[in-house]
């Protein structure tokens, strides 16, 4: 019988092969797509103790990796979360090391844009991710049917069936996941099947980039990203700033409704009242407001409250419900930070985000704002006290 804690040395050959030694010494771990759960073997035996959150929206992988860990002395390390990346950034807050294996590939290319978006914000100030530099799919030949994982927990055998084929410019994967006690009868098994498009390396080098993460070139095919400033491009590709109009009452609204949490940020439920809000920001020289724009409508909104004698500004921001999740937040509030300190004369911004919003931090640090201390307590929401996370930026800071 084989055990969990002895299934590395039993897989060798199928080792993912973190190249740890890049890594540090993380307090947090996140780790995208475990699988059956062989990387996550691996990073609790280089990081004993180590807090290691598993982001794995597949049931059966899911099953697999906590089968895994069933009978392992050191399972309380591990976390294993239903979520996917972009659902992952904003609950759980950055983590010093973010790795994946063998995931990026089977990420449609139309949503790269955001995957890579939702792991900068996963990532730390000073954090790293490691991931396999394969990013696609390219020509080859097939890879028929075959075990690339097997473990034991118990009495029960957990194996992974993997195969490969290529078609219509894509590769389609199939991994299939089987169950079985220790007759070797099948209790469960379950069959994924995905589809790797063809992917140009280049071009998704420069999403990366353009997602505001430094790439670097590592040894045995991984590359190692680090946070860094969101480039302008990215945000030319999908959506512009612009300053708020009278004409964007309608779309206001529409961003007020679309989302239960947008009652935090005023009270617009009728269109006169859009129309107040909109004018309150554009007619009073106390504000400076930017619209965050898909095509001429507006998405979302970065804005400042200034406080002209000291020369700063309280900085706020929001997102219309349907467009969260893409990056967008970050690149424009670092763009509009930018404009305060440098064309308005303002020599501080400061902000505030309720301390279990961390996605809110992400956009603020992706802005140049430092953290500063917690109000403990400052707001009473659903009958229950709230801490405050302050980040402030100053003029020398830059990004």
């Amino acid at each position: 019988m084989i055990t969990s804690s002895e299934f590395v040395a039993y897989t060798k050959e199928q080792e993912v092969g973190y190249p740890l030694d890049a890594a540090g010494t993380p307090d947090r771990i996140i780790e995208i797509g475990p699988g059956c759960g062989t990387g996550t073997l691996e990073l609790m035996a280089h990081f004993p103790g180590t807090e290691i959150i598993c982001l794995e929206p597949d049931a059966a992988a899911r099953n697999a990796v906590l089968w895994r860990l069933f009978d392992h002395p050191d399972r309380e390390q591990v976390s294993v979360l239903p979520l996917t990346v972009e659902a992952a950034r904003s609950v759980i807050a950055p983590a010093d090391l973010v790795v994946a294996h063998h995931v990026i590939c089977q990420v449609p290319i139309v949503q790269r844009d955001r995957f890579w978006s939702a792991v900068r914000d996963l990532l730390a100030p000073d954090g790293v991710a490691l991931i396999d530099s394969h990013l696609g799919a390219s020509d080859g030949p097939d890879v028929p049917r075959r075990l690339s994982a097997e473990g034991r927990s118990g009495q029960f055998t957990v194996q992974r069936w993997f195969s490969a084929t290529h078609q219509d410019s894509c590769l389609q994967v199939s991994n299939e996941y089987t169950f079985a006690d220790g007759n070797g009868r099948i209790l469960f098994s379950h069959r994924q099947v995905s589809k790797t498009e063809h992917t140009d390396t280049v071009a998704e080098r420069a999403r990366i980039t353009g997602a505001g993460l430094h790439l670097t070139d590592l040894d045995d095919g991984w590359l190692s990203l680090t946070p860094g400033p969101v480039t302008p491009t990215h945000m030319e590709r999908q959506g512009g700033i612009r300053s708020l109009q009278i004409n964007d009452a309608a779309d206001v609204l529409t961003a007020f409704d679309s989302s239960t949490d947008m009652a935090r940020q005023g009270t617009v439920t009728t269109m006169d009242q859009a129309r107040e809000y909109v004018e309150r920001l554009v007619t009073e020289d106390r504000h400076a407001a930017y619209a965050i724009t898909d095509g001429d409508r507006l998405v979302g909104l970065v804005a400042m409250t200034i406080d002209q004698p000291n020369r700063s500004g309280w900085f706020w921001y929001w997102m219309n419900a349907s467009h969260r999740g893409r990056g967008w937040m970050s690149v424009a509030a670092a763009e509009v930070a930018d404009i305060a300190l440098t064309q308005l004369g303002l020599e501080r911004l400061e902000l505030g985000h309720r301390a279990n919003n961390p996605a809110s931090g992400a956009v603020a640090r992706a802005a140049g704002f430092r953290y500063e201390g917690t109000e403990r307590g400052k707001f009473l929401i659903d009958g229950q006290r709230v801490d405050v996370a302050i980040y402030g930026r100053l003029r020398d800071d830059g990004r």
